[in-house]
């Protein structure tokens, strides 16, 4: 892709009926909504996260077949950041976010519970998880860590 988002697809036991995608979008705006519009149409995602929205309250994603769960950064840089996950209307996925607890480093931490029905009408549950890395700075693999901690327990509390 020639401006340098990252998409990478992702299996699991419930891939053969659900289909995951995952986007660095680096920015949000009109020209980059109607982008992954047509990314999204291209590859009939069902599930999609992305990183680095740089979302802030006011923006939202209408108009499209997705339904969108985001978090904006609130109380610490406000520059970059931003995570969203979007799934697609009336594909029988019933998903509900998690809390993930409140703290700086949860700003940049998703989760969601997804239940859909396999072919069989078996219910298949899950876990998905989107994390905004941080990357630069001095304290990146700390930030990281902190992160991974908090998705990691949500994860151990969704098994119990």
């Amino acid at each position: 892709m020639d401006d340098g988002r990252q998409r990478r697809e992702e299996t699991n036991h419930a891939s053969e009926y659900v289909k995951f995608g995952c986007m660095n979008v680096r920015g949000w705006g009109v020209g980059k909504f109607e982008d992954v519009c047509r990314e999204l149409e291209e590859w009939k995602f069902d599930i999609v996260r992305l990183t680095e929205t740089h979302l802030r309250d006011d923006m939202r994603m209408e108009g499209c077949e997705y339904v969108m769960i985001g978090k904006e950064r609130r109380t610490q840089e406000t520059l970059g950041g931003g995570i969203v996950l979007l799934y697609k209307k009336g594909r029988g996925l019933k998903v509900e976010e998690i809390d993930v607890g409140r703290c700086e480093s949860s700003e940049d931490v998703m989760a969601v519970r997804v239940e859909c029905k396999n072919k069989v009408g078996r219910t298949e549950k899950m876990v998905v998880g989107v994390v905004y890395m941080t990357v630069m700075r001095k304290r990146a693999d700390r930030e990281n860590r902190r992160k991974y901690d908090i998705l990691r327990r949500v994860v151990r509390e969704q098994r119990e």
